[in-house]
């Protein structure tokens, strides 16, 4: 079986958590794709994720967008004009207003299949190209990370955690999910949304399910904590569940579900977050993106693992594409009146995969995870209620034993042999090799592993002005 990472074992095993009758060091607070890429490559389609898409909860058509960029990581209540900024936070300078837009795309088509009746607009100028990326080593993003965490406030063993989850998802391709996400959780941590010091707690506990309630924690932190529980109540019960409540972004799910895998499990995680992609049938942000991943033990090709958005495309490709510039595909999202665009700086509303199917998905995780802890999110943020804003996410993991269900080795064997035939199967025109879920990351990680890290240049810039806040030296090779 290759290597999932450096050091996944060591996270799940430093993470603990306490019932809710233990006491735990540090302050209790007491306040409570993922995706789009197509299994198939073209002759000269590039093998790594693309720096794609930027999103956020666009207002309804003829307001203005307020505290904008807050939008980009947790949803937006429309407010009227007299509301003012939110009580008791500094307000942010708006970072998308109609001037910006000078150079703006036409819309191009959109399928029609989504949005009927919308007319084909050629587009009004190439796409642009990106400035060369700058290559870093593993080992020195982790350093890196778990350093600027350390200096916000977070336990050393926490902040290893989260570096190792976010690194992961770079070493994978899954660059929307990687290092890029330090800004946003270092403006959770300023905002009062993410809980450097958590007391999280084992708050209902069955012979085969646990609650965990992550008291606004880091989401990898949360998320490993539930993984542990899911794998070990596994092995006695053959099934685990991990619920996840009151947490925050939960990084790269194929991470909690390829450590299921590892185990000798199957894995699946699923995450809900607050209102920011279209609902089917809507010009409006409805629903979130929700992401769910599926993971298998493998033979000899390893683990097959599915890590994907409910959305056309995970929001932080809406993200990396304002921050990086590139135009992102027609279909992809709308702006802030609910139109078309391939535009990066306008595009704020991701589209659903599939239209209904997408939004379906979405609705019933955030019924499957929110509504079973008491945590609900999206009928909140849509009333516009005082908290409806405040980012927020929900969680779970199952974990199944093979063993208990019949033959591993069979298993894995079989997963190997249905793999072959569907490669053996005649190629569509044009098509280069079949890809199995998650082949494209284990090449990525072999790769990154080897050769480094590449990153955007837009994204070494903003780590630079982290690092400066923080009194700490870029990672050598970016400097």
């Amino acid at each position: 079986m290759p290597n999932f990472s450096t050091v996944t074992g060591l996270a799940m095993m430093v993470r603990q958590y306490t019932r809710a009758d233990e006491p735990r060091e540090g302050p209790d607070h007491g306040v409570p794709v993922r995706g789009g890429r197509e299994h198939v490559r073209l002759p000269g389609q590039r093998r790594g994720r693309q720096d794609l898409a930027a999103a956020a909860h666009a207002a309804p058509s003829g307001e203005r967008l307020r505290d904008a960029d807050r939008a980009v990581d947790r949803p937006l209540p429309t407010r009227r004009a007299a509301d003012g900024s939110p009580s008791g936070r500094r307000r942010r300078p708006l970072r998308a207003r109609g001037g910006q837009h000078a150079r703006r795309h036409a819309p191009a088509q959109l399928a029609r299949q989504v949005l009927p009746g919308v007319s084909p607009l050629a587009m009004s100028e190439p796409p642009r190209a990106a400035p060369p990326a700058v290559t870093v080593t593993a080992d020195a993003l982790r350093r890196f990370t778990r350093d600027v965490f350390v200096r916000a406030g977070m336990p050393e063993g926490d902040a290893a955690i989260v570096a190792d989850v976010l690194v992961w998802a770079d070493l994978r391709g899954i660059d929307t999910h990687g290092v890029s996400r330090i800004p946003m959780y270092l403006r959770l941590i300023d905002d009062g949304d993410l809980n450097l010091r958590p007391s999280i707690k084992i708050r209902t506990e069955t012979a085969a399910a646990v609650l965990v309630d992550a008291d606004r924690a880091a989401g990898p932190l949360a998320m490993t904590t539930a993984t542990s529980a899911a794998v070990r109540l596994a092995r006695d019960a053959g099934v685990g569940l991990g619920l996840v409540r009151a947490t925050t972004h939960t990084a790269a799910l194929g991470y909690y579900t390829l450590t299921a895998a590892h185990e000798g499990m199957a894995g699946l995680a699923l995450a809900a977050s607050g209102p920011f992609m279209a609902y089917h049938g809507t010009r409006a942000a409805g629903v979130s993106t929700n992401p769910v991943s599926i993971a298998v033990p493998g033979g000899a090709r390893g683990p097959v693992v599915l890590d994907m958005a409910t959305g056309v495309v995970a929001r932080g490709k809406l993200v990396q594409a304002r921050k990086t510039n590139q135009t992102i595909p027609a279909g992809w999202a709308l702006d802030r009146d609910g139109n078309p665009t391939t535009d990066p700086q306008a595009a704020l509303i991701p589209l659903p995969l599939g239209g209904p199917k997408g939004s379906g998905l979405s609705l019933l995780i955030e019924l499957i995870t929110s509504l079973l802890v008491s945590n609900p999110i999206i009928a909140g943020a849509l009333e516009g209620a005082a908290d409806g804003h405040r980012h927020r996410q929900n969680g779970l993991v199952l974990a199944i034993d093979l063993r208990r269900f019949g033959d591993p080795d069979l298993f894995r064997s079989e997963v190997d042999r249905v793999i072959a035939a569907l490669k053996a199967l005649p190629r569509a025109p044009g098509v280069v090799e079949v890809l199995m879920p998650g082949e494209r990351g284990a090449r990525a990680l072999a790769a990154r592993s080897r050769d480094g890290v590449p990153l955007p240049r837009a994204i070494v810039d903003e780590l630079g002005g982290v690092a400066a806040r923080f009194g700490l030296a870029l990672f050598p090779s970016a400097s």
